[in-house]
């Protein structure tokens, strides 16, 4: 206590910039650590939240417009006075509900956020934190009191509207879980889709980047997923375009090694372009796996092409989950045939290039074949063609929606809509 006790007057006296004393009631602190709440106020918009020492910033923080209340603090370790970092284990209001809280922050001072979302606005919250360390059973609480009102962000649009928006996209929240998902209604072409994205929840504009850019919101307390009962949306469009290429490999070599045909190029060489980017062919061994491949293994020929996919295709916009669905590169088809070149199975690789991703996967397809006893025996190719195809995801438009919320729960009850 004689160390930590200084190094918490110290910080208090540095964050002169506070504008009114915290109650020390409102700690409640494991003994292992110390909890010192320097400031607290009801967030505002754009409002800057700042702790100074001779005029200069030691922390600031600027107020979030889904913020309903921050609070700057420290949290040391009993045993050194060392900064301890901190998360969230649980909010909760005096009857037990739950609350959405963050830590920004993991400075010397801290910064702690609780974001809106509920309706009636509490009489205090109890924070618990925790040190940072999933096997920790060490915890500690602050009481958050200075709270915003609560403030309707999205209104009811009229029936007219909701029918219209409802034939494209619908939102459904999930009672006993706090899930709120946007599904799309409207069936469209193979290579169209609409994406959902939240733009504001009834009580909160929900400005959380990229969990809100899922179309799912699987975080919410379930107080705050009770009382949504209108969202604002944006609906996506996205189109995937395809264009076919062709790949031409020139003067390989077909090398024999016992009843094994494999292909063979001798250097590296350019062999066309996929979209505008050039692509080369590596050179390859005589023989994958050579002379000690085991004889009830299939021996698989490689061919490994490069190129900057992602230029090649221009696919910079596409949602990551239909992103995995539709690859940006399809190799459809190698001519001659395999099984008149007498190869039974060949593996096309397609990497990508491009100097910024150097760990991208790389895309690959194995080609197979059961030749034919009297396949072509020919020792070097005048052209190898590989073939295939390119898919683009481009957003082609948008279209912004109020929608009710239809409530259900996991245990059978039909949907119901608290807006409608």
């Amino acid at each position: 206590m004689k160390l930590l006790l200084p190094l918490a007057a110290i910080t208090a006296a540095l964050l002169c910039g506070c504008k009114k004393p915290v109650d020390p009631k409102l700690l409640e602190n494991d003994p292992a650590f110390q909890i010192d709440v320097l400031h607290q106020e009801s967030a505002v918009p754009g409002h800057i939240v700042r702790a100074t020492k001779a005029g200069q910033d030691l922390l600031q923080y600027t107020c979030k417009p889904d913020d309903a209340a921050v609070v700057m603090f420290t949290m040391r370790n009993l045993a050194n006075g060392a900064n301890v970092s901190t998360k969230v284990l649980s909010a909760k209001d005096e009857k037990g509900r739950d609350y959405l809280a963050e830590v920004p922050s993991q400075s010397d001072v801290k910064v702690l956020v609780i974001k809106r979302g509920f309706a009636e606005k509490p009489r205090s919250i109890a924070v618990e934190l925790g040190n940072g360390n999933p096997q920790s059973l060490i915890k500690s609480a602050i009481k958050v009191t200075d709270i915003t009102e609560p403030k309707r962000e999205v209104s009811p649009a009229s029936p007219e509207k909701v029918a219209a928006a409802e034939k494209r996209i619908a939102a459904f929240a999930d009672d006993s879980s706090g899930q709120i998902e946007l599904r799309s209604t409207l069936r469209l072409g193979k290579d169209m889709y609409d994406r959902g994205v939240f733009l504001g929840l009834a009580f909160s504009p929900w400005d959380h980047g990229e969990r809100a850019e899922r179309g799912t919101l699987r975080s919410l307390p379930v107080l705050y997923e009770m009382c949504t009962d209108w969202v604002k949306v944006r609906t996506d469009r996205y189109k995937i375009t395809h264009q076919d290429f062709t790949l031409t490999c020139q003067n390989v070599e077909l090398v024999q090694t016992g009843s094994v045909t494999t292909i063979r190029v001798p250097s590296r060489q350019v062999v066309g372009k996929i979209g505008d980017q050039e692509v080369t062919l590596d050179p390859t061994d005589v023989h994958p796996g050579g002379q000690n491949a085991k004889n009830s293994e299939v021996p698989t020929q490689t061919l490994t092409f490069r190129c900057k996919v992602d230029d090649a295709v221009k696919e910079g916009s596409a949602p990551g989950a239909r992103r995995a669905m539709t690859l940006p590169i399809s190799v459809t088809s190698v001519s001659p045939t395999l099984g008149s070149l007498g190869i039974r199975r060949l593996r096309v690789i397609v990497v990508d290039e491009h100097p910024h991703r150097p760990n991208s996967p790389e895309l690959a397809w194995i080609f197979a074949s059961n030749p034919r006893a009297n396949a072509s025996q020919i020792s070097k190719l005048k052209e190898l063609t590989i073939s295939g195809t390119t898919s683009t995801t481009v957003k082609v438009g948008s279209d912004t929606y109020i929608l009710p919320v239809h409530h259900f729960d996991t245990f059978g009850q039909r949907p119901h809509a608290m807006g409608a």
